[in-house]
């Protein structure tokens, strides 16, 4: 899809280059912080009048996107600039009780955020579930139309303001000399450059869907998952040390710019004329029928296969 912008070269160095794909990592991790509120809040409020839980986790790190990098089963082999292929550096999680629920909860989002960039669906018939460690969802990647520009998010070098200010305190902040140097270097560079500050900014985010009973199991092995996903003793050390800290003049300046973007981007779910199924109105048993319901918080083998047929009709 057509996201993000090419930036520019970076000190002499594209797209292709090791030094450009790191500094694309920051970038990304830069975005993410300025929109990841603005985009929870337009989950939540496109999700309000559904039977749901949602969860907010931290954007995805650092880290973990370069060890992306390294992985042949992930993004060594892709095109470059590799990390661009990092379409879930911002992510929530919806948890419904029953199959009706997530049905609506899929037709709510793609009302508000359009078809979605990527779905997977791992409760598919056809899916093998070892190799998700048992784990099943919808896990739905939307673009994220968010209508301000570069200039708004991170400010114009040729005019004052408070959004210029927050920015260079957050880069001057960072307790990591190199990514401190690293955020300056894309605000000049990339963000506030003459050919990039103008353009829209969108970008892909992700919603899990969840049953409640692969939640819990979810909470209890995802330790493990992190373990397993790891090629390495060196990537294990590194995904467990990724999360980086700011001064608190640089914290305080986050909370102030995320607070200004979120007031900037208007919450609204316009209708949209999308060739979707009903997502209230499939027919599939008897509707008396509550088999598919996890009241208990147990998943039974009739639930699963009502699960599958429902989950094969759907248009992904």
């Amino acid at each position: 899809p057509d996201l993000l912008p090419t930036f520019p070269e970076i000190h002499g160095y594209g797209p292709t280059a090791t030094f450009y794909e790191d500094d694309y990592i920051d970038a990304l991790q830069m975005l993410s912080c300025a929109l990841d509120k603005a985009f929870f809040l337009q989950v939540e409020h496109s999700l309000s009048g559904i039977d749901c839980t949602l969860r907010h986790p931290p954007i995805k790190s650092r880290t973990r996107m370069r060890n992306k990098l390294g992985d042949p089963e992930d993004h060594l082999g892709k095109e470059r600039p590799r990390p661009a292929h990092n379409i879930d550096t911002m992510r929530c999680a919806a948890t419904f009780a029953d199959v009706d629920g997530l049905l609506q909860g899929y037709g709510a989002l793609v009302q508000a955020f359009g078809t979605p960039v990527r779905v997977k669906n791992s409760f598919r018939a056809d899916f093998d579930p070892s190799t998700s460690y048992g784990y099943r969802s919808v896990m739905l990647n939307l673009r994220f139309d968010t209508g301000l520009s570069f200039e708004e998010v991170f400010g114009d070098p040729t005019c004052h303001s408070e959004t210029l200010d927050d920015w260079d305190t957050i880069a001057k902040s960072h307790v990591s000399q190199e990514t401190s140097l690293a955020m300056q270097r894309i605000l000049s560079e990339w963000f506030r450059h003459e050919s990039v500050r103008k353009l829209p900014i969108a970008m892909a985010a992700e919603v899990q869907l969840i049953f409640a009973p692969y939640l819990q199991a979810r909470k209890e092995s995802h330790l493990l998952y992190k373990v397993a996903r790891c090629r390495g003793a060196e990537a294990l050390v590194s995904d467990a040390a990724s999360r980086s800290v700011l001064g608190l003049r640089g914290c305080a300046a986050m909370e102030r710019m995320q607070q200004r973007v979120t007031d900037l981007i208007e919450f609204q779910s316009p209708t949209r004329d999308l060739d979707v199924v009903s997502m209230s109105t499939i027919d599939i048993e008897d509707p008396g029928d509550r088999s598919h319901s996890f009241d208990d918080g147990k998943l039974k083998t009739g639930d699963m296969r009502h699960l599958m047929r429902v989950m094969d009709i759907l248009p992904f």
